[in-house]
C-alpha cells in the first residue's frame, strides 16, 4: 500500500525531503538526484510537478515521486543546529527554510544551537535579520535559558550582545541567571541586569547621577553616595569660589549655577541616607529640589 500524499507546503514554507532513490529526469525542467539527497519543495501549486532545489539545482519534481519514495524531514534546521551541522544549516537558509519554526516542544534552532553549545550556528543564526532571540518553548525557556542551564558562557555573552531579555521567566518562575550552572555565566547575566536598571531608570528621566545615587541607596549603602557626591561636589564649590575672590569678573555667578546643581545633590543623598530605615517619604522634597536643578 503506497504512502498517502505528503501536505501540501503552506504559501512562503518550504518542506524538506531526503531522496530514498535516485531520480532521473525525462526533460531539462526536471530535476536531478540522487539517493539520498536532501530536496528542498518551494511551490505545490502544481498537483502534478511540485517545484524544487537540490544542490543549488532548481527544477519540477513529480509530485507522486516524493509520496512515494522520499521521507519527509521535520524541521530540518533544528536538525542541523542540533548537530553542529554548519553546511546543512547555511543550506537550509539558502532555501529560505524558516528560521524561527518550532518543534513539537516549542523549541527554535537557535535554542537547540545554544542548548548544545555550537558557538558558529549561534553566530550564524544570530546574524539572521529575522531571528527571534527571546522564543520561549512551551517550558517557557528561551535560547538564553538553555545556554545558561549548560554553562556556556561564550554562547550567553554572544546572546546578551544581541540584547535577549534577561528579566523572562520560565514555567517555573526562574530567569536564566537562576538556571546558571557556573560563575562566569552568572556574572555576565548579573552585569546585563544591572545595565538593564540603570537604562530603565535614564528611560524614566533620572540623570545618569541620580541612577547610579538610587541604586545604592536601594541595596542600603546610602552613606558611600554621600561620599561619592561630596568628592565631586565639595572641590568644585572650592574651586568656584577661590576663582569668584580674585577674579575681577564675574565669579559669584558661577558659585550660585553651582551651589544651584550641588547643594540639592548633597542635602538629596544625605536625606535618603538618612530616611533609608524607613522614613524615606521625608526626603521626597528635596528628591524634587534636586531632580529639578540636575536634570530629571
Amino acid at each position: 500500500m503506497s504512502k498517502p500524499p505528503p501536505k501540501p507546503a503552506k504559501p512562503g514554507q518550504v518542506k524538506v525531503f531526503r531522496a530514498l532513490f535516485t531520480f532521473d529526469p525525462r526533460t531539462p525542467d526536471e530535476l536531478y538526484f540522487e539517493e539520498g539527497d536532501i530536496l528542498y519543495i518551494s511551490d505545490t501549486s502544481d498537483s502534478n510537478w511540485w517545484k524544487g532545489t537540490c544542490r543549488g539545482r532548481t527544477g519540477l519534481i513529480p509530485s507522486n515521486y516524493v509520496a512515494e519514495q522520499a521521507e519527509s524531514i521535520d524541521n530540518p534546521m533544528h536538525e542541523a543546529a542540533k548537530r553542529g551541522n554548519l553546511s546543512w544549516l547555511r543550506e537550509c537558509l539558502d532555501n529560505k527554510v524558516g528560521i524561527n519554526g518550532l518543534d513539537k516542544a516549542g523549541n527554535t534552532a537557535l535554542y537547540w544551537g545554544c542548548h548544545g553549545g555550537h558557538r558558529d550556528v549561534v553566530e550564524l543564526l544570530l546574524s539572521q535579520p529575522n531571528c527571534e532571540i527571546n522564543q520561549q518553548n512551551k517550558l517557557g525557556d528561551t535560547a538564553l535559558h538553555a545556554a545558561a542551564w549548560k554553562g556556556y558562557s561564550d554562547i550567553v555573552e554572544m546572546l546578551l550582545n544581541r540584547n535577549a531579555r534577561t528579566d523572562v521567566l520560565n514555567n517555573e518562575k526562574k530567569t536564566a541567571l537562576q538556571m546558571a550552572t557556573n560563575a562566569q555565566c552568572a556574572s555576565l547575566l548579573k552585569r546585563k541586569q544591572g545595565s538593564a536598571a540603570l537604562e530603565k531608570q535614564q528611560v524614566q528621566g533620572f540623570s545618569p547621577v541620580l541612577c547610579v545615587l538610587s541604586s545604592r541607596y536601594s541595596s542600603g549603602h546610602g552613606h558611600k553616595a554621600v561620599t561619592a557626591v561630596d568628592t565631586v561636589t565639595k572641590p568644585l564649590q572650592q574651586w568656584t569660589r577661590s576663582q569668584s575672590r580674585y577674579s575681577s569678573g564675574h565669579g559669584h555667578k558661577a558659585v550660585t549655577a553651582v551651589d544651584t546643581v550641588t547643594k540639592p545633590l548633597q542635602q538629596w543623598t544625605r536625606s535618603q541616607s538618612r530616611y533609608s530605615s524607613g522614613h524615606g517619604h521625608k526626603a521626597g522634597p528635596l528628591k524634587s529640589e534636586c531632580e529639578a536643578s540636575y536634570g530629571r
